[in-house]
C-alpha cells in the first residue's frame, strides 16, 4: 500500500492526531497528493469526513483559493470544486467555510447550480443555501435560464421538480432579502408601519424585479408554456407589456414549428429530385 492509499484509510479514521503523526513520520506534504482528478479536500467532503479534519487539510495544503476544478474520474464532464462538492453533499457548515475564503457560487465557466442541475445534485436544501448567500440579483435570470434549458436538454418541460425550483427562485427574488430585512429591522426598533407602508415598501421592491425577456423567448421557442406562467405570474413589469413580449415571440415560431417546416423542406426536396 502507498502514502497516498494510507493517508486516505487513515482520514476515514477522523483522527486528526493520527494523520498529523502520520505525515510527519513519513515526509508527507498532503497539497503534492493532488492533481487533475484527485484532490484531497474534495474526496475528504465527499466521504463525510469530519469538520475538523477539513479544516486541518485546508491549512496543511495551503490553498490559494477554493474555485479549482478537477474532473470525475467518471464523468469526466462534471467539474468539481470543493464548494460544489459540500454543496451537492448538503453540507453546508463546510460550504459555508469555502465562501468564508471567498470560493465563489459563480465563476468564469458556469455556476455551481448548472452542474448540481446537470447531474441531478439539486435539491430544495442546497438551492435554498445558493439562494440565501448569493443574493446577487444579476445572476437569478442565469439561473432561471439554465431551468428552462436543463428543462430543453432534458425533455422534461413538465417536470414537477424543476418547476418547483423555478417557483423557488422566483420566489426568492420577488421577496427579495432586503425587504425582508427592512421589516425585521423596523420590528426590532419598534417602528410601527401601517399596512399601507407596508404594502407601498412590498411594490417598491417587487417592481425591482425584472425577468430578462430570452428567459420568455427560450421558454415559448421550445414549448414550454408551464414556464411562461410562471414567469409571467412573478415579472413586476406591467401586464400590457408582457403579453406583448410573449406574443412577439410566438409569432417568431416554436421549435416544433421549425423541424416541421425543416421536414416539409426535406420531403419537397426529395419529391423535386427523384420524382
Amino acid at each position: 500500500m502507498n502514502h497516498k492509499d494510507e493517508i486516505l484509510k487513515i482520514i476515514k479514521r477522523n483522527d486528526r492526531n493520527i494523520i498529523n503523526n502520520f505525515i510527519i513520520q513519513n515526509n508527507i506534504l498532503l497539497n503534492e497528493l493532488n492533481d487533475g482528478i484527485f484532490d484531497i479536500l474534495i474526496y475528504s467532503i465527499e466521504n463525510d469526513i469530519s469538520l475538523d479534519i477539513i479544516k486541518f487539510i485546508i491549512n496543511q495544503c495551503h490553498y490559494q483559493n477554493f474555485n479549482y476544478p478537477i474532473y470525475d474520474e467518471i464523468y469526466f464532464d462534471m467539474r468539481k470544486s470543493p464548494l460544489f462538492t459540500a454543496l451537492a453533499k448538503n453540507n453546508f457548515e463546510i460550504a459555508t467555510i469555502l465562501i468564508k475564503n471567498n470560493a465563489m457560487i459563480y465563476d468564469n465557466y458556469n455556476t455551481i447550480l448548472y452542474y448540481l442541475l446537470e447531474f441531478n445534485l439539486l435539491n430544495k436544501k442546497n438551492l435554498k443555501f445558493i439562494l440565501t448567500v448569493d443574493s446577487n440579483a444579476k445572476y437569478f435570470n442565469n439561473y432561471i435560464l439554465e431551468l428552462i434549458l436543463s428543462s430543453i436538454e432534458n425533455n422534461n418541460s413538465n417536470d414537477s421538480q424543476l418547476l418547483s425550483f423555478l417557483k423557488q427562485i422566483l420566489y426568492y427574488y420577488s421577496f427579495n432579502i432586503k425587504y425582508i430585512l427592512k421589516l425585521l429591522n423596523c420590528y426590532k426598533n419598534y417602528i410601527s408601519l401601517s399596512t399601507q407602508q407596508i404594502h407601498t415598501l412590498l411594490v417598491k421592491e417587487n417592481n425591482k424585479f425584472i425577468i430578462d425577456d430570452n428567459c420568455y423567448k427560450e421558454a415559448i421557442y421550445y414549448g414550454l408554456n408551464n414556464v411562461v406562467d410562471i414567469l409571467f405570474k412573478y415579472d413586476s413589469r406591467e401586464e400590457t407589456l408582457l403579453l406583448n413580449i410573449i406574443n412577439k415571440y410566438r409569432t417568431i415560431g416554436t421549435f416544433e414549428e421549425d423541424m416541421m417546416l425543416d421536414e416539409k423542406e426535406f420531403n419537397e426536396e426529395i419529391f423535386e429530385k427523384y420524382f
